[in-house]
């Protein structure tokens, strides 16, 4: 049986769908990091409630659609590299918001951004 590296924290697992979640645009149909790893991953970035220390509800409500915003958009290294974008709200999801920026359109979540 073939064993895949997980580039995340560097164990040899059986390259199956067991450890490793799949990924149709991935060379071998696996993503690189294994299941344990994207969990984390995901328990610790897309958890706002836990970020903050406050519901979502309660961040959510001062945003609104078509609302002039400031958004902060962090640099992939770490927090330390980031930057401010000016936008406007064009549809808002329960974690997250969709601003229209210059050409493009992007998700941000309400702890990231402000209303000018």
């Amino acid at each position: 049986m073939e064993t895949k590296v997980c580039t995340k924290c560097g164990r040899k697992f059986p390259a199956t769908t067991e450890y490793f979640y799949s990924n149709k645009k991935a060379k071998y149909g696996l993503h690189s990091s294994c299941k344990v790893c994207m969990e984390e991953h995901k328990r610790k970035n897309f958890s706002v409630r836990e970020m903050v220390g406050i519901a979502i509800e309660d961040v959510r409500e001062g945003f609104e659609v078509g609302q002039k915003v400031k958004c902060t958009r962090y640099g992939k290294p770490s927090k330390e590299m980031s930057k401010t974008i000016k936008g406007k709200i064009i549809g808002k999801y329960p974690h997250h918001a969709l601003v229209k920026l210059k050409n493009w359109k992007e998700s941000f979540q309400y702890t990231d951004m402000e209303v000018l």
